[in-house]
């Protein structure tokens, strides 16, 4: 039993340990690594504030880090979570990954209300970075990116909507 009290004592420091290390990396801006990775689509969760007080949660992938106190995103110009940002700047972004978990907060603008790049109503939001938790419960890790498919049929549609995408979202000036 004593040796099965120090196995135990032993678990609960590694745990703790990597807890602090989670704490560490608490920030006010982007780390290089959550930078580097949103340079390139992925998806992730947009959480934003309704009307009525309750989170609205929406999955998007066009995403890129313009700086570590910036990130911009396309969303869905119809989609409740760019009428939420009008309402109400407070943003949130949930962004899962390879060895990545983190909840990014700020206050959300919508810099270009149509995109002109594709045919279908698409909005540029910009989010200003308040701060940057790393969120992955300790000692555990993500091990792979969220994979995300589209119909063979419309390959080529998506690598141009995407190219497009990007180079606007890079681009884009704040109508604001």
């Amino acid at each position: 039993t004593q040796r099965a009290r120090r196995g135990h004592v032993r678990g609960n420091q590694i745990y703790a340990d990597a807890y602090h290390h989670m704490k560490s990396r608490d920030s006010d801006r982007l780390s290089a690594e959550l930078s580097d990775y949103l340079q390139s689509q992925h998806p992730f969760v947009v959480v934003t504030i309704s009307e009525d007080g309750w989170p609205c949660a929406e999955v998007v992938s066009w995403i890129w880090a313009r700086d570590d106190r910036t990130v911009r995103m396309v969303i869905g110009a119809q989609r409740q979570s760019v009428a939420n940002i009008r309402a109400n700047s407070l943003t949130a972004l949930q962004i899962l990954g390879a060895k990545l978990a983190y909840e990014v907060r700020g206050k959300a603008r919508v810099i270009k209300e149509r995109c002109e790049s594709i045919v279908f109503p698409q909005t540029i939001v910009e989010l200003a970075v308040d701060s940057v938790r790393e969120n992955m419960y300790p000692a555990n890790s993500v091990t792979g990116d969220v994979p995300v498919s589209w119909p063979e049929s419309t390959d080529s549609h998506h690598h141009e909507w995407n190219v497009a995408i990007d180079v606007e979202m890079r681009t884009a000036a704040s109508e604001a």
